[in-house]
């Protein structure tokens, strides 16, 4: 069994303007962002 305080937070999140992500990007955890691909050309 793995110890969940050993293991690197994820966190899901949407692309939004502001200092959000500024500051979401800071912290020691993997981040992953949402992108609506029609959008973006993707």
């Amino acid at each position: 069994m793995k110890n969940i305080f050993t293991e690197r937070l994820r966190i899901f999140t949407w692309d939004i303007n502001g200092s959000y992500l500024l500051y979401l990007f800071k912290g020691d955890y993997e981040i992953y962002i949402s992108i609506d691909s029609e959008r973006y050309g993707g």
